[in-house]
């Protein structure tokens, strides 16, 4: 009786340190400035302008953020950023060999203004090429192959195409759960989004994906759950590697197939975006 007695006594006492803990930690987290799953915010506002007085381009957007910063992207006809004053567009006609550049947020440049984007620094360093900014901020691989093949639509073979590479996109790509959940709130986010995955056979499969996203935790309730579910997320995202290599090979081809040059560039300094670059070494890269 005497062990059943103890028994009953330590369930209780269990379960009441538990819940005492729970809220301890769901404090500090919020004290950290942690969050439930909530409603997706913008950070910013942004303000579009059509530059009528130029044709060739296609908008001028504002962004200005919540925190009062500001910055200006001014994007041509052909959805790439200026790289060089805008008036130049129109008064500059000399025939010059192009360099290309993908990527992500990191190379377009989100947050500083058209002159302060590292193309456009390139483009004041390269004054005999012509520099070309095809990069868009939520980009990975795969977006980034989709929008080199319709920039090859235009006729042009560029000399170089840089791609912008960090380990994120590899999840970008795959569409997995990391990603989907930042943006699974957004009501202007499409319904369906372009996926990556590779087949049994290891081949490359692309196809559509529903946005959403589920948990078994408590996330819209608890700050300390949607953070625990977040470290989570983020362990599946190093699954995608090989598929992130994947893609790689498959922009690179897409590359040399016009007899272009191909180069990686790593704007993430991480060990898993610097190993990826080392094993593209020996590769023709």
């Amino acid at each position: 009786m005497a062990k059943k007695s103890g028994k009953r006594q330590f369930l209780p006492l269990l379960t009441f340190s538990l819940v005492v803990s729970l809220v301890v930690v769901e404090i500090v987290a919020r004290l950290m400035g942690y969050q439930p799953w909530g409603e997706f915010k913008t950070p910013y506002q942004i303000t579009e302008k059509a530059l009528l007085p130029f044709p060739l381009i296609l908008q001028q957007t504002r962004h200005d953020y919540h925190s009062g910063w500001s910055f200006t992207a001014t994007t041509l006809g052909d959805e790439s950023r200026v790289t060089a004053p805008v008036e130049t567009y129109l008064t500059d006609r000399a025939i010059r060999d192009e360099i290309w550049f993908f990527g992500c947020s990191f190379t377009f440049g989100e947050s500083v203004s058209d002159a302060e984007h590292y193309p456009a620094y390139i483009q004041k360093t390269l004054p005999s090429y012509r520099i070309v900014n095809y990069a868009k901020s939520g980009n990975g691989t795969l977006a980034s192959l989709r929008r080199l093949q319709k920039a090859m639509l235009r006729g042009i073979t560029p000399k170089l195409v840089i791609l912008g590479y960090g380990l994120f996109h590899d999840e970008r790509d795959a569409q997995g759960p990391h990603w989907r959940k930042s943006y699974a709130k957004n009501p202007n986010h499409p319904q369906f989004v372009e996926a990556a995955w590779l087949g049994d056979n290891g081949k490359l499969q692309i196809g559509t994906k529903e946005v959403g996203y589920s948990s078994l935790l408590p996330i819209e309730y608890s700050a300390f759950f949607n953070l625990f579910d977040n470290y989570l997320a983020y362990q599946e995202s190093f699954t995608y590697h090989e598929l992130g290599k994947t893609l790689i090979r498959k922009f690179r081809e897409e590359v040399q197939g016009v007899n272009s040059k191909f180069l990686l560039l790593n704007i993430l300094p991480e060990r898993m975006t610097e190993r990826t670059l080392r094993e593209f070494e020996g590769e023709d890269t």
